[in-house]
């Protein structure tokens, strides 16, 4: 594969990764760059391989559906101070009330809902570290939640008992 070819599509991967975290930009727009920049980074890919376009095209736009959905569906952004305090003392309400034995089957991590993130749809929700008492900076925007007490992956690859607004 050509040199330069190869340079670019990590370029534009790379700062699609940068700018589809941009908390300043809608989710629709994340999703429309992560969308391009996925779909497109892997046309090139398959097309400078030798792969036909009748098999390189639908790829590429399975790909562009795929990263544009996923990026969709969970906004990140930085949590405001009132939705880390929100989310923090409902966390710790939750916890405080649970046996010994509820606490030991609920893993390390609890996911609660907090206040909503303005320009946002679905509802907003953090990670809260039960060994650390805290909550995570980031607030993710999701389009539907598990059921509360289901252990859940939707915002981050450890598993996290969804607890809802924790009462």
């Amino acid at each position: 594969m050509n040199k330069k070819i190869n340079i670019l599509t990590v370029i534009a991967v790379t700062s699609s990764l940068f700018v589809t975290g941009c908390s300043s930009m809608s989710p629709a727009q994340q999703a429309a760059i992560a969308g391009v920049v996925g779909g497109g980074a892997t046309a090139i890919v398959l097309a400078t391989t030798g792969v036909k376009s009748d098999v390189t095209i639908p790829v590429s736009l399975g790909v562009a559906a795929l990263s544009a959905g996923t990026t969709y569906i969970i906004a990140k952004n930085q949590a405001n101070a009132e939705q880390k305090r929100l989310a923090q003392e409902r966390a710790r309400n939750y916890y405080s009330n649970l046996s010994a034995e509820q606490k030991k089957s609920l893993g390390n991590h609890l996911i609660v809902k907090t206040s909503k993130t303005p320009g946002t749809k679905g509802d907003s929700v953090m990670m809260y570290d039960i060994k650390n008492d805290q909550v995570t900076d980031t607030v993710y925007a999701v389009k539907s939640v598990p059921a509360v007490g289901e252990k859940s992956t939707i915002i981050s690859s450890t598993p996290a008992t969804y607890i809802g607004i924790g009462s």
